[in-house]
C-alpha cells in the first residue's frame, strides 16, 4: 500500500437504531441492533404499534418518514391496510457535492422492461455552477422516447434544490 495526502476522509459505518431501553421485547416487538421489524404496512410484531422512519430500517431519509408517518397515521385511524408508495418521493443525502434521487434507476427501469432514453448534463457546461466555481457533478435523467421522466439523479453543489424543479416536471 502507497501512502495519500487528502483534505478530508468520509467513512460510513453504517446506522444502529437507538432503541435501547424502549422495553420492546416486553411489548413483543422484534428488533435488531440496526432497525425495529416491520411488515409492508410498517406494523411491528407487535398488532398495535407501528414503526415509521429511520428506525424501521428501510429508506433513511426526512422525505421518507414523512410519507411513511402518513401511511401509519391512516393505518391507524381508518379500517384499510395501506403499505406507504415510494414512486415519486425525493431524496437526498447531504454530504460534499450533494447527491439528489426521484424516482427510477438505470437497473430498475431494466427490471420493469421499460423503453427508454438517459440523459446528461455536466456540471461543467452549466452557466451557473461555472461561475460559482462548483462545477464538479453530473445531472443524468431517466425519460420515456416520448420524454415522460422516469428517474432523475444529480450528483453536485445544490443537488437537492435542483431536484425540486424535476419533481415538478415529472
Amino acid at each position: 500500500l502507497s501512502a495519500a495526502t487528502v483534505d478530508c476522509l468520509l467513512v460510513a459505518a453504517g446506522r444502529r437504531a437507538n432503541v435501547e431501553g424502549l422495553g420492546l421485547e416486553s411489548a413483543g416487538i422484534a428488533y435488531t441492533s440496526k432497525a425495529i421489524q416491520v411488515d409492508e404496512n410498517l406494523r411491528t410484531t407487535a398488532p398495535h404499534i407501528w414503526a415509521s422512519g429511520d428506525c424501521n430500517g428501510l429508506y433513511q431519509f426526512s422525505h421518507i418518514a414523512e410519507v411513511q408517518s402518513r401511511t401509519v397515521l391512516q393505518n391507524i385511524l381508518l379500517p384499510i391496510a395501506r403499505a406507504p408508495e415510494y414512486a415519486g418521493i425525493p431524496w437526498a443525502t447531504f454530504t460534499d457535492p450533494e447527491l439528489a434521487h426521484l424516482g427510477l434507476t438505470e437497473a430498475e427501469a431494466d427490471a420493469q422492461g421499460l423503453t427508454y432514453r438517459v440523459y446528461r448534463q455536466p456540471f461543467s457546461l452549466v452557466d451557473r455552477a461555472i461561475v460559482e466555481q462548483e462545477d464538479s457533478g453530473m445531472i443524468k435523467l431517466i425519460a420515456t422516447p416520448g420524454g415522460k421522466i422516469l428517474g432523475a439523479h444529480i450528483l453536485g453543489s445544490g443537488a437537492a434544490d435542483l431536484l425540486n424543479e424535476i419533481v415538478v416536471a415529472k
